[in-house]
């Protein structure tokens, strides 16, 4: 269980320091907030809901579930958060 864990939060949220490149799950590097990255984080947040909605309720395996998903909606928060500043900038 911990391996799928690991694959879907170590892995997917690959990112340098300052944010601009960051490595998604097919692999392929990407900028940061792109909508690519959006799309990919999209997709992730999804299959980690489906892995903990079929855990058993009030289990450890859920609860590390729910925690990924949490800080999965986060990052997909920030991301979006960011690609809408960007979008103004260039606007100007």
């Amino acid at each position: 269980m911990n391996n799928i864990l690991n694959e879907f939060v170590g892995e997917i949220i690959v990112e340098n320091y300052t944010k601009d490149i960051i490595l998604i799950s097919s692999g392929q590097a990407v900028k940061y907030a792109s909508p690519e990255h959006i799309k990919d984080l999209i997709k992730v947040l999804n299959l980690l809901i489906i892995a903990r909605n079929q855990q058993r309720r009030s289990s450890a395996y859920r609860e590390a579930y729910s925690n990924a998903v949490r800080r999965m909606r986060l990052q997909l928060k920030n991301a979006e958060k960011t690609h809408e500043k960007s979008l103004l900038n260039n606007s100007k």
